[in-house]
């Protein structure tokens, strides 16, 4: 890691704004004589700070408003409780369950969560000191104007640093995608195992899909970026757009290049396609290069051309393959399986062309996207009653892990308090980091917490006798701990650890209480709770992620009927809504994301704990390739908006199909149900005899782009996908119906 690396983590700018956030307040009232009420403030902007992350502004003073009225809430009920013992336990845990019931339901939910663990710690250390209720009110009083203040610092920065966030994450998306272009060109390899190539193309996706979110997280709220495509924000509102869009066009050619990967017996085209496929990837990750500063527009304008000539000699190959044609089924075959190829190689093209327009600035043809549409793509995290009540059961895994928190947290508190240790309040607060609703998490949280501590009391011990620090030198110290952990919060939580160790020692040489008792105490316990945690994380109503896999395969196969449901009914509509198929498709592609990463998470547990792994492989590799057709499928939507399916035969087949959907959903939650050819009837056999008959009219017709032969083409096209999606959904079928794994879960607690 270079230190240019370091300065441009995203980690790195939070630490920063923090320090600056809490400093400020700190140092302002330190030299007006001051220093406990500078402290306060400081304290009060760290409950706020901690939810500061790169979103749109409505979102984030939305949630900091929440944690702003309910900091210092929490505070006074403690405060004013403290001397209840049985009233006093009580509301704790009730607070500790409360955040850690919701803390699984969002990303956003659980940095509130952990902004409230926080307050929960610090009040419980300051109580202790604080018996009049003037006192009381006066330092919650403190803790809301820090925590006021932090709310204007972090929207003045807002905007400053608004710039270099999308275009961070912008970054991270193309380089995430150039990966998966990366990845794809394994398929192409004769020898590779295509099977984990597939598997390989779901992971990668699942991340896109996540990084994908990160953007949408920052740009679909703040400005009507419709009418600012001359500003760098607007531009990269329509970057990002075109992006998603290349891989769905990616996401379509992967599914036909395996289909033709038994077909590639042409060294020529095999070779044309590898080679531009990589070159693809190259380009996007030039483009991310440019976005950094580290390359110029005309290199990247270059390299488009190198790869525009690639495009035109397979092109020129497909049209002499075309015209060479002969009676010969096989050649026709070849032909009709690269021809899908070249065309989304041809869409990839415009579409990175248009990319490179908008970064060049050149906005004469960029497209109007409207500003209306926009909420439509926000990051989805608010909380519905119907999920939060269905998870009220010992069935649900965010319910059990609540309970787990609960139970080891205060079991630590009192068995601190027991022993007659200082500082109980440390142990809880150990419990509330260390577990989380993951198995792997949990596990590794458990020991980096331990180590961190233990290396952060040993170099507080040093410094603090080195410095023989006052109380300005401890502010210094302790704040510059407190940014070297965020700043490798998320990158090494053991560094993280030591850091946050330092701070919370030397503030309390701030606060004047003796640096042996406070060190001794800290990893004591830290080490007790650690100790409690391991035996909680797995006899305590311990969930394994095997048991949500229902619900995830559940949820995508409803979010792919939708996406499919929408295509169907745009094909046969005039117009084309182009947001409503970008919603489907995205909803489509998060499920996807969301059914790969329980997958991963399963992956990550105990051996005994994991369940049929083979079979859940198999439901990720035929689950991918459905998602793959369908984009196929939209595809043809994209690129013939003008298109009208109009023949009633057609239409049956499509509705038969989403049929096929429901059948399979139903079937998981329903044992003994009846085959789907009884309730519906079996069409494959009449698709096949007019998949057939398409492909010997396509085949008369070849010489020549007759308007017959594109209709004719286009119809085969359907039929294709549709037969292949039913030969997909029926090896599904085949792969879950049955499956021990699916037998007494529930498919109706949404888990997230």
């Amino acid at each position: 890691m270079s230190i240019r690396e370091f300065l441009r983590w995203e980690d790195t700018e939070f630490g920063l704004r923090v320090v600056l956030g809490g400093g400020i307040p700190l140092f302002l009232f330190y030299f007006l004589g001051l220093p406990d009420v500078g402290l306060m403030l400081m304290v009060g902007s760290t409950f706020i700070s901690g939810i500061d992350i790169p979103a749109e502004l409505p979102r984030k003073l939305r949630l900091m408003t929440f944690s702003l009225i309910a900091t210092p809430i929490v505070f006074m009920t403690i405060a004013f409780s403290h001397p209840y013992p049985y009233l006093f336990y009580s509301i704790l845990a009730g607070f500790i369950f409360l955040s850690s019931y919701l803390a699984p339901f969002s990303f956003h939910f659980g940095k509130v969560a952990f902004m409230s663990n926080l307050a929960i710690m610090l009040s419980l250390s300051f109580v202790s000191s604080l018996s009049d209720p003037n006192d009381i009110f006066h330092t919650a009083f403190l803790i809301f104007a820090g925590g006021l203040w932090y709310m204007l610092f972090a929207s003045l920065m807002h905007f400053i640093q608004r710039p270099i966030q999308v275009t961070r994450r912008v970054s991270d998306v193309l380089s995430r995608t150039a990966d998966y272009f990366t990845t794809r060109s394994h398929l192409f390899d004769p020898n590779a195992n295509r099977d984990q190539i597939i598997l390989q193309l779901a992971e990668k996706q699942a991340f896109l899909s996540d990084a994908h979110e990160k953007v949408r997280a920052m740009l679909m709220r703040d400005f009507d970026y419709s009418l600012l495509t001359h500003k760098r924000l607007g531009r990269m509102l329509h970057f990002f757009a075109s992006l998603v869009d290349l891989f769905d066009e990616a996401l379509a050619t992967s599914w036909k290049l395996q289909e033709a990967t038994e077909l590639m017996e042409i060294p020529e085209l095999k070779k044309s396609f590898g080679d531009i496929n990589t070159s693809i990837a190259d380009l996007l990750k030039m483009m991310e290069a440019f976005l950094n500063r580290e390359t110029n527009i005309t290199d990247l304008y270059q390299s488009w051309k190198k790869l525009e000539m690639k495009s035109r000699e397979i092109k020129y190959k497909m049209d002499r393959m075309r015209h060479e044609l002969g009676p010969h089924q096989e050649s026709s075959d070849n032909y009709h399986a690269f021809k899908p190829i070249q065309i989304y190689v041809a869409e990839q093209m415009d579409t990175l062309e248009y990319m490179i327009m908008i970064l060049e600035g050149n906005n004469e043809n960029i497209a109007t996207i409207k500003g209306k549409d926009l909420h439509h793509f926000e990051t989805r995290d608010r909380l519905r009653l119907e999920q939060l009540r269905s998870h009220l059961t010992f069935k649900s895994g965010y319910f059990r892990y609540a309970l787990r928190v609960v139970i080891t947290a205060m079991t630590a508190y009192f068995l601190i308090r027991i022993l007659g240790f200082e500082n109980p309040n440390w142990a809880l607060f150990t419990v509330l980091v260390i577990l989380k609703p993951g198995y792997r998490v949990s596990q590794e949280r458990l020991v980096w917490r331990v180590l961190g501590t233990a290396l952060g009391v040993a170099v507080a011990y040093g410094l603090f006798y080195l410095l023989e620090p006052g109380h300005f030198l401890s502010s210094v110290v302790f704040l510059a701990a407190f940014f070297g952990g965020f700043a490798f919060l998320t990158r090494n939580y053991t560094i993280a650890s030591g850091f946050f160790t330092v701070y919370i020692l030397f503030l309390y040489a701030f606060l004047d209480r003796n640096m042996e008792t406070s060190a001794f105490f800290r990893f004591s316990n830290t080490l007790l709770a650690a100790i409690l945690s391991v035996f909680a994380i797995r006899l305590l109503f311990p969930y394994w992620e095997k048991r949500s896999i229902k619900y995830f395969l559940s949820h995508f196969l409803h979010s792919s009927h939708h996406y499919l449901s929408e295509i169907y009914h745009q094909l046969k509509s005039p117009g084309f809504d182009l947001t409503s198929y970008r919603l489907a498709r995205k909803d489509a592609q998060l499920a996807m994301g969301d059914f790969t990463h329980a997958y991963h998470r399963i992956l990550a547990e105990p051996r005994n704990k994991r369940g049929n792994i083979s079979e859940m492989k198999v439901w990720i590799y035929y689950s991918s390739s459905i998602l793959a057709v369908c984009s196929n499928i939209g595809i043809f939507l994209r690129r013939e908006p003008e298109y009208r399916l109009d023949q009633h035969e057609l239409r049956e087949y499509f509705e038969w199909i989403l049929n096929y959907f429901d059948h399979i959903i139903h079937s998981l939650d329903q044992e003994n149900q009846r085959s789907f050819t009884e309730k519906y009837g079996n069409k494959i056999h009449e698709l096949n005899k007019e998949h057939h008959r398409l492909r010997k009219e396509i085949n008369q017709l070849a010489s020549g782009y007759t308007e017959i032969y594109i209709s004719t083409i286009h119809e085969y096209f359907l039929v294709h996908e549709l037969i292949t999606l039913y030969h997909l959904l029926e090896r599904l079928e085949d792969v879950t119906s049955g499956s021990t794994m699916l037998l007494g879960e529930t498919i109706h607690i949404a888990y997230n």
